[in-house]
């Protein structure tokens, strides 16, 4: 099939999917858009789109997020409706690891203009896209800070990730080569940059690998507030500094917290005991049980 073809076909399917709420085999189609959007999205440079949770994006068709908005219109859907649910008028929400700012846009507009969404985002490529799409969205109740979270104040190494996943820049070390550019970026500690009066009510962690040294940095916030955690654990990636997902289970045990991994179909509990965790998944904490009857399902969109 001629290129021109197929990227007007993959141009409509993914319309298609961005626009309706046809569900009969639907992630077939979702599957047969991303692997499209692999091949053909670079050849579609920058497009701005509107989501299917109510915000538009501009994205980068040669990155792995914007590939996967554009084909879709969700990201991480399981994730981003359970975090819809969880979120009302007024809250107060951190968003770890922002990205270009898909589940910064989605917090902000759940806790409208009475709440607050302060995003972390060091790399500054995706900082500056994330701004991007506040502006574009017209949102002024978003907070964006350069600094990495972590345990401690200071600086440090961040070593950017490969063109086209951006995302997955990284303080692990093993991220790191000759090779491998890197910038000098600051560390702070949620508790040293968090109002002691403030109501905390999420945290959505996704900083590819120190999410036990940022929690570690919160310790205040989590005792005070005891807001919902989104974390995600990736065995592989905490291996590299030294620890595994067990040991952020046990210390968010400690202030009461039950864990879950997040699936398509739900809510899945998981202990110390659970085999089959997958090796890279997007978990769930909270100390409150009537919230994990409204959470327990997760609805497809």
């Amino acid at each position: 099939m001629d290129k021109s073809i197929r990227v007007a076909f993959f141009r409509l399917l993914a319309l298609y999917l961005r626009t309706t709420n046809f569900q009969l085999g639907r992630w077939r189609f979702t599957r047969y858009a991303y692997d499209m959007a692999k091949r053909l999205g670079p050849s579609l440079g920058r497009r701005t789109v509107s989501t299917k949770l109510g915000f538009k994006m501009d994205l980068d068709l040669t990155d792995w997020l914007g590939q996967h908005v554009f084909a879709s219109g969700v990201y991480e859907p399981s994730t981003s409706l359970l975090i819809r649910s969880l979120l009302e008028t007024g809250d107060v929400v951190i968003d770890g690891g922002a990205n270009v700012g898909f589940f910064t846009l989605l917090m902000a507009r759940r806790v409208g203009s009475s709440g607050q969404v302060t995003a972390f985002e060091p790399v500054p490529d995706l900082r500056n896209q994330l701004l991007k799409n506040l502006t574009l969205n017209d949102l002024g109740n978003v907070a964006v800070r350069s600094e990495a979270l972590y345990d401690r104040e200071g600086t440090t190494e961040l070593a950017i990730g490969p063109s086209g996943h951006l995302g997955t820049s990284s303080l692990r070390p093993a991220l790191k080569s000759p090779t491998t550019k890197t910038i000098r970026v600051a560390l702070t500690r949620l508790d040293s940059v968090t109002d002691p009066t403030t109501n905390v009510r999420l945290v959505k962690l996704d900083v590819e690998g120190v999410e036990i040294f940022a929690l570690r940095g919160m310790r205040q916030v989590i005792q005070r507030c005891r807001p919902d955690l989104v974390i995600e654990i990736s065995q592989k990636f905490f291996a590299e500094l030294g620890y595994s997902p067990r040991e952020v289970l046990r210390y968010l045990e400690e202030f009461g917290y039950r864990a879950f991994e997040i699936t398509w179909d739900g809510l899945r509990p998981w202990t110390e005991d659970t085999e089959g965790l997958s090796p890279q998944f997007n978990s769930f904490f909270t100390v409150r049980q009537e919230q994990l009857e409204d959470a327990a399902i997760c609805p497809r969109i």
